[in-house]
């Protein structure tokens, strides 16, 4: 029975968070709160992007509205 119960839970958890992600054309794409698609990419393609912001290559990040704005581009 409690074995029952928690799949059921994880049911609903999954069903919720699926609700927030779209596949656009190929793309999966996840829709944030402010309801703005946000394109997924590898982990390893993230982590890369992460490097070159705070590289340098995309200039200094002071302010952390300049550095999503960095990101997105």
């Amino acid at each position: 029975m409690r074995r029952y119960q928690w799949k059921k839970t994880e049911a609903r958890w999954l069903a919720c968070r699926a609700k927030s992600f779209i596949v656009i054309e190929g793309e999966l794409y996840k829709r944030s709160h402010t309801r703005i698609l946000q394109c997924c990419i590898p982990k390893e393609q993230g982590k890369q992007l992460l490097r070159d912001i705070h590289g340098g290559v995309y200039g200094h990040h002071a302010a952390p509205r300049t550095l999503v704005e960095n990101a997105f581009q």
